[in-house]
């Protein structure tokens, strides 16, 4: 980064993210706020360019910060080179260069814990992280806080920061998913020392509707003559996901060179763990391996978004009329809120991993090999709805063949 100041005078400043010079738009500056100061941004091209670019930004208005504030001091404080360099590296390391020197400021703990988790975190893990900034940024705004330090958070503030997410009437689950991330975002400031609070969180939530397609369903979708080459191709995605109990983003990460012998191995980040999982292909799953095999690709299966594929499985599932109504209870506030849909529009790129461990478990297959295939943790809280569901259908089962049996 490159700052002017003063006549003649130029400032080269290393702001810890490596470019080149061809990574930069030509010709291009980015205003920083009203008054004449600029910072030229990254080509959009480049790979995580927006997360750069904000950081870049974020780097420029500290810069500007420094010279307002230096020149209504009292008295005015001359800003040199090692002036500047000196602030902008402390700001880097986590001061917030203000009359709190030295102290860590929210704003900055929050960029820098989304960076980590850019770098450490699965992908819908990071999105939720991004999630909560701007939610915390809002609840900062609706307050006007600002230049809120880290050691300054109280139980006060969480208490503050849960009443505002119920002012958005979010549906409970959405809240609780951000202060579950808060709290995660509160014991990571805690591992560096920052916090001097200790903060509780009370995170109530509701145990979701698991939607899965029972075997007469599944049989539908199989066998549904589909003359659209898209429908035809989330058609088998989800076919091979429903036997595999697979994700759907680390199915689309899956390479022919992961299969092997009629098994696929591949790698899934939990925090800063990976861990290796190895699937077996079998029945229909293998046959969609062997439906592709010959595509110039390197990829197992065809490419597809996530907001693509959501959008055409609900386009499919009602095609082969999956539309059995469905009545799901949420909750907003005290409020319970009740809606009934047609199946095919509470599909999801879920639907597949949750239709696979419900008729793993109908089919009485030993519980540690279910949850060894879906990578499901030993004590998983999650894995256990499932059971519920699994007694349900085989209670529906024996009724239907038992329950009026006369001898």
């Amino acid at each position: 980064m490159f700052v002017s100041f003063g006549k003649s005078k130029r400032l080269q400043f290393y702001s810890r993210e490596h470019a080149d010079k061809n990574h930069f738009i030509d010709g291009y500056y980015k205003k920083v706020d009203q008054d004449n100061y600029f910072f030229r941004p990254l080509k959009p091209s480049i790979l995580n360019s927006i997360d750069k670019n904000g950081r870049l930004e974020a780097l420029a208005q500290e810069t500007v910060r420094l010279f307002k504030s230096a020149e209504t001091s009292e008295p005015p404080i001359e800003i040199t080179a090692s002036y500047l360099r000196d602030r902008l590296k402390h700001w880097l390391d986590g001061g917030s260069n203000d009359k709190e020197f030295g102290k860590v400021t929210l704003s900055f703990a929050l960029n820098q814990y989304i960076q980590e988790s850019i770098q450490q975190k699965a992908a819908n893990s990071t999105k939720n992280d991004k999630q909560l900034q701007v939610k915390i940024n809002g609840f900062l705004a609706s307050k006007k806080y600002r230049n809120i330090l880290i050691s300054s958070i109280d139980q006060a503030f969480a208490d503050e920061f849960q009443s505002y997410l119920l002012t958005l009437e979010l549906l409970n689950n959405s809240v609780a998913k951000h202060l579950r991330c808060f709290k995660a975002f509160v014991t990571w400031c805690e591992s560096k020392g920052w916090m001097e609070n200790k903060i509780k969180l009370r995170v109530k939530e509701n145990i979701p509707e698991i939607i899965f397609l029972d075997e007469v369903e599944l049989k539908s979708v199989e066998n549904a003559e589909i003359n659209s080459l898209r429908l035809d191709r989330v058609r088998d995605i989800f076919i091979f996901g429903c036997y595999t109990g697979m994700r759907i983003s680390d199915i689309q990460k899956l390479k022919k060179s992961d299969y092997e012998n009629n098994m696929v191995r591949y790698y899934e980040t939990k925090g800063h763990k990976t861990i290796s999982h190895s699937v077996p292909i079998v029945g229909p799953a293998d046959k969609v391996v062997k439906k592709y095999w010959d595509l110039p690709t390197e990829k197992l299966l065809p490419k597809i978004s996530d907001q693509k594929y959501n959008e055409y499985l609900k386009e499919l599932l009602k095609a082969v009329e999956i539309n059995k109504p469905i009545t799901i209870a949420q909750k907003r506030g005290g409020k319970v809120i009740e809606t009934t849909l047609p199946k095919y529009k509470l599909a999801s790129s879920h639907l597949a991993r949750k239709t696979f461990i419900t008729r793993a478990l109908i089919k009485e297959m030993p519980e540690s090999i279910v949850k060894s295939v879906t990578g499901h943790a030993k004590n998983s809280r999650a894995f256990a709805r499932y059971f519920d569901i699994a007694d349900n259908v085989k209670s529906q089962s024996m009724e239907k063949y038992f329950g009026n049996f006369k001898e």
